[in-house]
């Protein structure tokens, strides 16, 4: 049945076997896959029902590998942002440091690229925070103190300037696990 799912998430059309069709039926108030189909109910909107029906369990957060592990991410763009979601839906709790007031670059983003902010900052929380001001780095290195792992994606010493670069958090929190992505992208 996964298989299945992959399949028609790919666009390759695959039909539900006889069995799983009459149970989504059943589960729809219905003796049988034609007189759903008679009620409206498209083949493609009836499968899809069928995967989500039979593939889907809820997930209990405290299940999943990172649970208990907060983050919190300086990151913008893709890489950074990449990295966070990763960790977020592996149940690590993110929380994506965003430059105040204007936020992520990313969400004014227009054209084909628009939505890719909420694409990469899924399954996150956001603050927003002036690195640049006292106020805004006391906040940051209370988070900081309370966190498991810092990532950031900044050019070469900007986290430094900015009094998120490891010589200065190390010493907040020595058992803190500093990210630092570099790279082209």
């Amino acid at each position: 049945k996964y298989v299945a799912a992959l399949a028609m998430s790919s666009g390759v059309e695959k039909r539900p076997s006889g069995m799983v069709a009459r149970k989504a039926a059943r589960r729809s108030g219905v003796s049988s896959p034609m007189k759903l189909a008679s009620r409206g109910v498209s083949p493609a909107k009836l499968w899809i029902q069928i995967i989500m029906s039979e593939t889907t369990k809820a997930v209990n957060p405290s299940d999943l590998p990172l649970a208990g592990i907060r983050v919190i991410e300086f990151c913008h763009v893709v890489m950074g942002p990449s990295c966070g979601l990763v960790l977020s839906e592996l149940g690590a709790e993110v929380i994506k440091v965003e430059p105040a007031p204007a936020g992520d670059r990313t969400r004014k983003l227009r054209g084909h690229i628009a939505g890719s902010f909420v694409y990469f900052n899924r399954s996150k929380r956001s603050i927003g925070l002036d690195l640049k001001s006292i106020g805004g780095r006391e906040i940051a290195h209370k988070l900081l103190k309370t966190a498991d792992v810092l990532i950031e994606n900044f050019g070469p010493g900007t986290a430094d300037k900015l009094g998120i670069g490891w010589a200065e958090v190390s010493k907040l929190n020595p058992r803190l696990i500093y990210c630092a992505l570099k790279g082209y992208l």
